[in-house]
């Protein structure tokens, strides 16, 4: 069962908008950086449309299933924002088939206990606020999860500070991703404090 709310409304638009993006991306994708910024914006159209089901849906049950798959989402969007800042700062050299395999590890094993967490509960509790959200209280493995994708994220973020800073002719293309990781990193850290009660990742991105 589905129930429309208004608050869905942004979170259906930014699906719309980065499926626009995926395809216009796809079509230039042997441009560099492309490869990356492509696995970056197919996380973002799953988390959208993650968000804007679990929005609608009027079953725990389901809420908590469309949620569960918001890690696979965010993951794809660190790592493809990683190797997009690597490609584009001309640092391809560090990109390997067992270096990229191993950015997925700690994605891949926190998928499975997001799908097992009703047993054991060490990535994350929850409530269902009076409104209908779905609230999480991290545990452990939530920030073991964490931590990593935002060191890699980190890392993208220096190199292209560092390019805006020595390539005066790079400073719009190094510049936007910068300022735009920026504002994701602040909204994740007003999510993580409570002050607003939904997940804003999908809007800021």
């Amino acid at each position: 069962m589905i129930q429309f709310t208004p608050v869905v409304v942004p979170y259906v638009t930014a699906f719309v908008i980065s499926v626009v993006l995926f395809i216009a991306l796809w079509r230039h994708r042997d441009r560099r950086g492309a490869k990356g910024f492509l696995l970056d914006v197919s996380g973002l159209v799953l988390l959208s449309a993650t968000v804007s089901l679990q929005l609608l849906s009027t079953s725990e049950r389901w809420t908590v299933f469309w949620w569960n798959w918001r890690f696979a989402a965010v993951s794809l969007m660190a790592i493809g924002y990683f190797l997009m800042a690597l490609e584009y700062t001309n640092r391809e050299e560090y990109i390997t088939y067992r270096r990229g395999a191993a950015l997925f590890v700690v994605p891949v094993v926190t998928q499975v206990f997001a799908w097992t967490n009703d047993q054991h509960g060490l990535l994350y509790e929850y409530s269902i606020s009076p409104a209908g959200y779905f609230v999480p209280e991290f545990g452990i493995l939530y920030w073991v999860y964490a931590i990593p994708l935002l060191t890699i994220v980190g890392i993208g973020m220096v190199n292209l500070v560092r390019l805006f800073l020595s390539m005066p002719d790079f400073k719009l293309q190094a510049g936007v991703p910068a300022v735009t990781i920026a504002i994701v990193l602040l909204g994740l850290c007003v999510w993580w404090l409570g002050i607003i009660p939904f997940d804003t990742l999908a809007l800021t991105s």
